[in-house]
C-alpha cells in the first residue's frame, strides 16, 4: 500500500494504518459445527472473533500514517525469541531494504498529500483539523528520514549524531532527572558500571529528545502523548541489549506493575 501510495495522483490515494494486539481468537470454521446455518455457506470461513479483534481496532486509532500501533496486550505477553516486545509503534521497514527505501519516500509524498487535501477539503473529503494532527504524527514516525537520506548513510549518521546530543536538562513534571533515573536503574537492577556506561546515553539522548517535544507547541496533545510514550518504548528496547535475561524480566515485570497502577 506504501509503495502504490507513491505512484498514484493525490485524488486517488489512500492513507492507512493499522494495528496488532495478542490474545485468543476463534476462527469463523470452528464455529460450523454448532450452527447448521454456517454449514451451508462459506461465509464462516471469513469470520474471526477475539478480545485481539477489539483490542487491534482500539489501538489502530492512535496509529500515524502508514504506521503500525503495538497494542499493550502485546508489550505485555508477546516476544520475539526470548526478547520481550516494547516497542508502541511497529516501525515495519527496519530490516528490509526495499521497505526502508518506501518509507524514506513516503515522507515528502505525504507532506505533498497533505498539502493538495489543504487546499481541497471537499474533494479529499479529509476534515482539515485532523490533517494537521496526521501530518505530526507521520512526521515523527518517519523522523528518521527527515533528512532525506536512508538511515545508516554517512548523512543520515551525522544528522543522527546531531539530534541525539544530549541538551541542558529543563525540568519536566514528576519524572526524574537521567541521572536521577539511572541511579534507580542501577539500584533495582543490580547494573555493574559496564552497564551503567552503555545505558547512561540511551536515557541521556531519550530525555533530549523528549524535552525538544514538550517545547514544541505546535503538536496536539495526543501527537506529544505518542511521541513521547514511543520515545519511551524506543528507549526501553535500546537498554535491553545490555541486560541480562534475569535484568530484562525484572524491568518486565515493573513495566506490568506500573501499566496496573495506571489503569487502577
Amino acid at each position: 500500500m506504501g509503495a502504490e501510495f507513491l505512484v498514484l495522483k493525490n485524488w486517488e490515494r489512500s492513507v492507512i494504518r493499522g494495528a496488532v494486539a495478542y490474545g485468543p481468537v476463534i476462527m469463523g470454521g470452528e464455529c460450523k459445527e454448532v450452527a447448521a446455518i454456517l454449514k451451508e455457506s462459506d461465509y464462516a470461513n471469513s469470520i474471526l472473533l477475539g478480545m485481539p479483534l477489539v483490542q487491534a481496532y482500539t489501538a489502530e486509532k492512535g496509529a500515524p500514517p502508514f504506521g503500525v500501533s503495538v497494542h499493550e496486550s502485546v508489550r505485555a505477553f508477546g516476544r520475539l525469541g526470548k526478547d520481550p516486545i516494547t516497542v508502541s509503534l511497529w516501525r515495519w521497514w527496519s530490516k528490509n531494504p526495499e521497505n526502508m527505501k518506501i518509507a524514506n519516500a513516503l515522507l515528502p509524498s505525504l507532506h505533498s498529500y497533505y498539502e493538495w487535501c489543504r487546499k481541497n477539503p471537499t474533494a479529499s473529503g479529509y476534515p482539515p483539523e485532523r490533517i494537521d494532527a496526521h501530518q505530526a504524527m507521520a512526521d515523527e514516525y518517519f523522523g528518521e528520514f527527515a533528512n532525506g537520506s536512508l538511515p545508516g548513510t554517512a548523512a543520515s549518521a551525522k544528522s543522527s549524531k546531531t539530534r541525539i546530543q544530549p541538551t541542558k536538562h529543563t525540568q519536566r513534571d514528576a519524572v526524574p532527572h537521567p541521572d536521577q533515573q539511572i541511579s534507580k536503574l542501577r539500584k533495582v537492577l543490580n547494573l555493574s558500571d559496564k552497564q551503567v556506561e552503555n545505558i547512561k546515553p540511551i536515557i541521556d539522548a531519550r530525555e533530549a529528545k523528549v524535552m525538544e517535544v514538550m517545547k514544541d507547541r505546535s503538536l496536539a496533545a495526543e501527537v506529544r502523548r505518542l511521541a513521547i510514550n514511543d520515545l519511551i518504548s524506543e528507549s526501553k528496547s535500546k537498554m535491553q541489549a545490555f541486560l541480562t535475561d534475569e535484568q530484562k524480566t525484572v524491568l518486565v515485570e515493573r513495566e506490568q506493575v506500573h501499566n496496573a497502577g495506571k489503569k487502577a
